[in-house]
């Protein structure tokens, strides 16, 4: 009974960290991707639009 019990516990346990683990692994991938496409992008702009770049960096300043 208290074997069981513990055991018990022990699965709840070890389900709620491959829970946590799962979250937070695909967090990480879904954080890493969005960077990666945000340089991706601003390498794109810096390429083939150096005109507007360089207006936009005129006029904020």
């Amino acid at each position: 009974m208290v074997v069981d019990k513990c055991l018990n516990n022990v699965q709840q346990f070890v389900s709620m960290n491959v829970a946590q683990l799962a979250v937070f692994y695909a967090y990480n991938v879904l954080l890493i991707l969005v960077l990666r496409l945000r340089q991706l992008l601003l390498m794109y702009w810096e390429k083939h639009v150096p005109l507007l770049t360089h207006m936009l960096i005129c006029c904020d300043s």
